[in-house]
């Protein structure tokens, strides 16, 4: 496998599959990056973490994504707002009426949450990355991500944000792509963290 399909498949563990997003999740995947690189990044020093990506870390991102974004609460206020709807005019709207603000009203509570629960299962268990761990090295110039004997270097100015919640740390590569590093497989969770904060330039 070459290095840079090796990369395009790391990425796409935090593929975000949905109408809004897919084909910019495309053009990503495709884009030129540097891991191209022939050697990996230098790694004496570096911080090494060994993840591998259950059911559970995939929907914690999905959901943090989806519900950390002005589209998914104005999704939900839309959904409550149906439901005042129901409440308010129960006895005004005909039948037809009632059964459109409640499949609105669910959309966005019920339906959407499932459909993440659905899609996080669904990545996890087609991605043969997810089949064995794979090591993070957080180095001097950025880090390296190795799984048996392919490898593939993201460079600090490669990645585009980093996102903390108490389960995980996120490292973006786009808008809609991330690294998953869950904490509870880090003995040195904090250390690593403050140590992409420190070389990552937010954009």
């Amino acid at each position: 496998m070459k290095k840079n399909e090796y990369l395009d498949e790391l990425r796409e563990m935090a593929d975000i599959d949905n109408e809004n997003d897919n084909k910019q999740t495309q053009a990503e995947a495709s884009g030129e990056t540097e891991e191209s690189m022939e050697e990996p990044l230098d790694m004496e020093g570096s911080i090494e973490c060994q993840i591998k990506i259950h059911k559970k870390d995939m929907r914690h991102f999905l959901f943090h994504h989806t519900y950390s974004r002005f589209s998914g609460w104005f999704g939900i206020i839309i959904s409550l707002i149906a439901l005042v709807m129901i409440i308010i005019g129960r006895n005004t709207y005909s039948v037809a009426e009632m059964i459109i603000l409640a499949v609105v009203a669910l959309l966005f509570t019920v339906i959407r949450p499932l459909q993440i629960v659905q899609q996080a299962s669904r990545q996890v268990s087609r991605q043969k990355m997810f089949l064995k761990p794979i090591i993070y090295n957080i180095c001097r110039d950025g880090i390296v991500i190795r799984q048996d004997e392919q490898f593939a270097n993201v460079l600090w100015e490669q990645i585009r944000n980093v996102v903390e919640t108490k389960k995980a740390i996120f490292v973006y590569t786009s808008p809609i792509m991330a690294f998953i590093l869950p904490k509870d497989q880090m003995d040195n969770a904090e250390k690593v963290s403050d140590h992409i904060k420190n070389n990552v330039k937010i954009r």
